[in-house]
């Protein structure tokens, strides 16, 4: 990502459409006078998240290609660690609701 920053031209924009492990330092001030962007991005709205949810679960959709990883709530630490422990390429961390 900071290689791609370094090559910003003025006016440029940089759109981060994944988790980011470590911090990255921004230089605020050459982007202010150079007058680009760092823009984040939500993958999808709530509503979505449940619809795609719901297809998975109907089995409309298959996500078997993408290694699954499920915890429960209770382990919800590990699941948000998983951003740095992420197996290359995607990885789905989840939350798997305790039954009621």
């Amino acid at each position: 990502m900071l290689d791609v920053m370094r090559t910003l031209r003025r006016t440029g924009r940089i759109v981060n459409v994944g988790a980011v492990a470590e911090r990255v330092p921004i230089n605020a001030h050459k982007m202010m006078d150079w007058n680009q962007s760092f823009i984040g991005s939500v993958w999808f709205t709530t509503v979505e998240g449940m619809q795609l949810a719901e297809m998975i679960r109907a089995g409309t959709l298959d996500f078997g290609l993408f290694r699954q990883e499920g915890l429960p709530l209770d382990r919800i630490n590990e699941v948000l660690a998983g951003i740095v422990n992420r197996h290359g390429g995607f990885s789905n961390f989840s939350v798997i609701p305790t039954p009621e």
